[in-house]
């Protein structure tokens, strides 16, 4: 994307003025989401952990609830399935998510694509200059 191209897209994107909600949802609800990410089974186990001693810590899941795919949160997904699939214990963990499709509709509709061509590794393009940037920013895989 040249600096043009990306000016544009900065602009485009001001236009959306969805004021994000973070929503409560539980591990099934995670666990049922499409993940954007290969993972580390490392990192997943040591997420699962700690979600059993301090339930959710971190920023909230990025999805997109028309496709009902995650766009950040692969390894939590993960995490939670592994939880949901030990039939010793019944976990409750609270999860923080924000619905995401005005975001990527905008960046689809300047950017003339879907949803699947977007490169996830750069969340940055998607969300730059917008009022979830900040929250964006928190997330590592951003």
């Amino acid at each position: 994307m040249n600096y043009l191209d990306k000016i544009k897209l900065i602009s485009a994107l001001q236009k959306v003025t969805a004021n994000y909600e973070i929503e409560i949802k539980d591990l099934q609800w995670l666990a049922s989401l499409y993940p954007v990410n290969k993972v580390d089974k490392k990192q997943v186990n040591e997420l699962a952990n700690s979600f059993k001693e301090k339930g959710w810590e971190g920023p909230p899941i990025l999805y997109s609830k028309h496709h009902h795919r995650a766009i950040t949160g692969s390894h939590r997904i993960a995490a939670a399935k592994m939880l949901l699939d030990d039939p010793d214990d019944d976990y409750t963990v609270d999860v923080e998510a924000i619905d995401v499709d005005d975001y990527l509709d905008a960046y689809c509709d300047e950017n003339n694509c879907t949803i699947d061509q977007i490169e996830f590794a750069m969340l940055r393009w998607i969300f730059e200059g917008t009022d979830l940037e900040k929250e964006v920013k928190k997330n590592a895989e951003w």
